[in-house]
């Protein structure tokens, strides 16, 4: 059958994808303890004013967003209670998101180009843009799901 090795290649490309952000997530906390920060505008660089600042601020969530929980509770895929956990866990990546929202604010503030300040005020759009597309489709989805049971659904006939 045709439909189930399209399905498996899939959900092996999301295996995939799901590591590649699991490393890069995970590959960014040993960094982060050897990032600068700025503290009352002066750029800070000691080690171990880095490895202080960083372990009283955002390691712990980093570690929560970071660790592929996927992976750890893949074995109970099928208890109701560890998927809700793992719900919340993923959650815990969005987390992730204020961080970088907060870096963006830092650096627009040491832009002095218009230019530069117009493109990055598109691609923001841009961005917010996308994720609204992105919801938009997940609801679309979500109304066809709800209907599947009607003839010609079609969502069943695309096997989504």
């Amino acid at each position: 059958d045709n439909g189930a090795a399209l399905d498996f290649t899939r959900v092996q490309g999301w295996l995939a994808w799901d590591a590649i952000v699991a490393t890069y997530f995970l590959a960014d906390i040993p960094l982060s303890f050897r990032s600068g920060y700025i503290a009352k505008g002066v750029m800070m660089l000691q080690p171990q004013q880095i490895f202080r600042h960083y372990l009283q601020g955002w390691f712990l969530i980093d570690c929560v967003a970071s660790f592929p929980w996927d992976w750890v509770m893949a074995d109970n895929a099928g208890d109701l209670q560890a998927l809700q956990m793992l719900r919340l866990f993923r959650l815990a990546r969005l987390l992730r998101l204020a961080r970088i929202r907060t870096m963006i604010r830092k650096m627009e503030d040491r832009i002095d180009s218009e230019l530069t300040s117009l493109c990055l005020a598109m691609l923001k759009l841009l961005i917010v843009l996308l994720i609204a597309a992105h919801w938009l489709a997940c609801v679309w989805w979500g109304i066809g799901w709800m209907m599947r049971t009607a003839p010609n659904a079609w969502v069943i006939d695309r096997n989504l």
